[in-house]
């Protein structure tokens, strides 16, 4: 099976560089108490009055509108709104600022900012319940960190187009695992970008229906990592997960990638199959380190695919369990390019094609060269025969010692002259590194995430 990784290099390039610029205070902008820039309307929608944001916020009841008439920018102490509240942008600008502290305090239900328009909060957030919903193409940026106090409900969510950067962590230190609720939650997300950590008592992030994710810091939960579902969505975590439940899995052609470690460690974990890192139904998972786990090590089933560059270490039922499944007559991959440890008295070493194997059990051949392979067939009535493989690197010999000293140093190389010209003005900048007695040189390019 190809796995096939979507383009998210480029969509972080766009989105970073482009959009998610943190907007000082906007000059000639409406402030927070500049008369008849919103409209105000109750829960039925029905029109209230037009007034400033201050008095708007003063008269809102929960479920109440507030609609930008103009651009509104200010800053100073926190902003506070404390029922449930829709902000419609309406194609308009807010900005809100109190650097370097808590610019917006959520004491309602939740914020549910509706676009298209932009909603800048230039400091962090915090919430007793959801901090912040972004709906209908909002483009979102919050320059600190989003923490809630909330214990069933989702932090922040991202819906319907809408893009969201926050530039600190995402933190979630209440949010109860047993009740299932993920901190951050992705439908139909144009663009979520998280640059610190997500950390929840509760698990940590769902993303759904082409919803694309980059989070930069780590994933640190009380329940599961990373959830990733449908064609289209891509996620990202450019850094470790620790996860009491499942690391990470992706579903129904979603692509993951996980720049990092993968820690699924335990007690806490109430999945049904628990496992470090899983893929099925077409979803694809690449694990850019090694993955430890208190319970199974990959679980991948139903045409999924998961592929680990380093040690997959297991203590629960199976290091590998790759199989059709119960859906589709679909075979699974797994690729591990480093080791397989299990433990554990009653720990499977692979479980494929519906039959345990040991290490000795590897076939013949293998149609991936460098690569033990075990495979297993699965057969059907209704349906094609179905095959699964898992693939486990086979290490490279040891070279042995290396040849004896060589002769003597020769004569000692006289200075040599810093480089002119271009190279010396690309040098200055710490974009190149010249070898001047070769005439070679090698550029940093940009980081590219796939």
């Amino acid at each position: 099976m190809k796995t096939k990784y979507k383009g998210l290099a480029i969509l972080c390039a766009v989105m970073v560089a482009g959009l998610f610029v943190a907007l000082p205070v906007v000059a000639g902008a409406a402030g927070i108490n500049t008369p008849n820039t919103v409209a105000l309307y109750d829960a039925g929608y029905n029109w209230i009055r037009d007034d400033s944001l201050t008095g708007a916020l003063a008269s809102i009841g929960h479920g109440y509108t507030i609609e930008l008439l103009d651009d509104v920018s200010d800053s100073g102490g926190p902003l506070v709104i404390d029922t449930a509240l829709f902000l419609v942008l309406d194609g308009h600008s807010f900005t809100y600022a109190n650097v370097g502290g808590n610019a917006l305090e959520v004491k309602g239900n939740w914020l549910d900012v509706h676009g298209p328009g932009e909603f800048t909060i230039d400091g962090s957030i915090t919430a007793e319940y959801s901090a912040l919903f972004g709906d209908y193409g909002a483009l979102i940026d919050v320059t600190g960190s989003v923490t809630s106090t909330t214990t069933d409900e989702h932090v922040l969510c991202v819906f319907d187009g809408s893009s969201v950067s926050i530039g600190g962590s995402v933190t979630a230190p209440n949010l109860d695992p047993a009740n299932g609720v993920c901190a951050v939650s992705c439908d139909q997300a144009l663009y979520l970008e998280i640059g610190g950590n997500l950390v929840s008592a509760g698990s940590g992030i769902e993303a759904w229906d082409g919803s694309s994710v980059l989070i930069k810091g780590e994933v640190i939960t009380g329940g599961g990592g990373v959830y990733a579902s449908d064609e289209d969505t891509s996620v990202l975590v450019d850094n470790s997960i620790t996860a009491h439940g499942n690391g990470a899995v992706a579903v129904d052609g979603a692509s993951l990638r996980v720049n990092g470690t993968i820690n699924a460690v335990g007690p806490g974990n109430n999945a049904a199959i628990p496992f470090g890192a899983g893929a099925n139904t077409g979803g694809t998972l690449m694990v850019n380190g090694s993955v430890y786990s208190d319970y199974n090590g990959i679980v991948c089933w139903d045409g999924g695919s998961v592929y680990v560059v380093a040690d997959v270490m297991a203590a629960g039922e199976y290091g590998v369990w790759c199989d059709t499944g119960p859906h589709d007559a679909v075979g699974s991959e797994v690729t591990i390019d480093g080791s397989l440890t299990v433990t554990g008295p009653a720990t499977v070493f692979i479980y494929v094609g519906q039959v345990d194997k040991t290490p000795a059990d590897h076939d013949s051949t293998s149609i991936k060269a460098g690569y033990m392979q075990y495979s297993g067939t699965q057969m059907f009535e209704d349906y094609p025969d179905a095959t699964s493989y898992v693939w486990i690197k086979i290490p490279e010999p040891d070279p042995g010692p290396g040849p004896g000293p060589g002769p003597g140093p020769g004569p000692t190389p006289g200075p040599i002259p810093p480089p002119t010209g271009d190279a010396g003005t690309l040098v200055s900048m710490g974009l190149v590194v010249v070898a001047s007695t070769l005439g070679l040189c090698s550029t940093a390019l940009g980081k590219r995430y796939f």
